[in-house]
């Protein structure tokens, strides 16, 4: 039986500082000025490029697919149009998940560099994820199982930003070990809000956050009870893969210059048990614009087998002048 997030019994003694990751910053104050004012013009160029694709982009909806509306008020995907439904073989799935108030697009850049014979989808949150966690990850995981059915011992690979962080960490809770016993599994998070944001606190004492899905709020609250027990389930759930002998990657990115998740160590959070855990910090990025920024780096450090452009578009990896912390932690 599915286990929701509300149903959970209430966590003790929760301490955010040992559960989520936190690293100095060692930044003079005009470097720091300095990575703030990167991080506002990227955010312009941003837009522009929002702008562009809101009015030229025409999604694939093989590729890019939208859930619809059953009479029964949830929302499904077409599994008879997803891209292997012909296909015999496959080297592994790329989900990738967008955030709230995002658009699959937002990855096309990600869908393009990998090789055509790779699977990969980047489907519409319900809602744009303006709904309870739940009714974000429901219709997804027939996807996943759908896949993995079909194709015992391909890796999976699942690519969250902000919110989407947050419903991948979702998805692997409610995997089941002998779905993926034998097949690699990574779980990438980029400034995912997996500890809540104080901004959302914010919001609600200048009397606004009413106009998000209450569920919204709960959830992205700062160290909320939702945020705690959906943590406390991941946890959790890297006890249940070390039982079985599965192992698991988890890479967390996240930007100083982030301005909506605050503390930005809420995008960092500890999985005791997990294969690998990475962390990198970057600078001069925002909450919107950290996606792009760390392609090139993603790509080099954990996609380049599955890439086809990689030595054209990613040629310029290391060269930028980011320069991430990166920390990790191998049991």
């Amino acid at each position: 039986m599915r286990q929701t997030i509300s149903s959970i019994s209430k966590v003790q003694e929760f301490d955010f500082s040992v559960n989520f990751r936190s690293f100095p910053d060692e930044r003079s104050l005009e470097l720091r000025i300095f990575h703030i004012v990167e991080a506002v013009f990227r955010m312009l160029a941003h837009l522009f490029k929002i702008l562009y694709r809101f009015l030229f982009f025409s999604p694939d909806e093989t590729l890019y697919p939208t859930p619809t509306l059953t009479d029964q008020g949830q929302y499904c995907f077409d599994l008879s149009n997803l891209p292997w439904k012909d296909d015999t073989s496959s080297e592994g799935l790329y989900l990738f998940i967008h955030g709230l108030g995002g658009k699959p697009w937002e990855w096309m850049s990600y869908i393009e560099a990998l090789n055509p014979n790779i699977h990969r989808l980047a489907p519409h949150v319900p809602c744009a994820g303006f709904c309870s966690l739940e009714n974000e990850e429901i219709p997804l995981m027939p996807i996943l199982e759908d896949y993995l059915k079909k194709f015992p011992g391909a890796p999976l690979h699942l690519i969250g930003t902000s919110n989407g962080g947050r419903i991948a960490s979702h998805l692997e809770t409610h995997l089941s070990p002998e779905l993926i016993k034998g097949r690699s599994l990574s779980v990438i998070s980029i400034a995912g809000v997996h500890g809540g944001t104080v901004l959302i606190d914010s919001l609600k004492q200048l009397g606004v956050a009413s106009l998000l899905h209450p569920g919204v709020i709960d959830s992205l609250s700062y160290n909320s009870l939702s945020s705690q027990n959906l943590l406390k389930q991941w946890q959790d759930k890297q006890y249940e893969w070390h039982r079985h002998d599965i192992k698991v990657r988890h890479c967390f990115y996240a930007t100083r210059e982030d301005e909506m998740i605050w503390p930005i160590s809420s995008a960092l959070p500890f999985l005791p048990h997990t294969q690998v855990e990475d962390y990198h910090v970057f600078h001069g990025y925002s909450h919107l614009t950290l996606l792009d920024g760390v392609r090139e780096d993603i790509f080099a450090r954990y996609f380049s087998s599955a890439a086809h452009l990689i030595n054209r578009k990613f040629s310029c990896y290391g060269k930028q002048n980011q320069h991430p912390l990166n920390f990790r932690s191998t049991r």
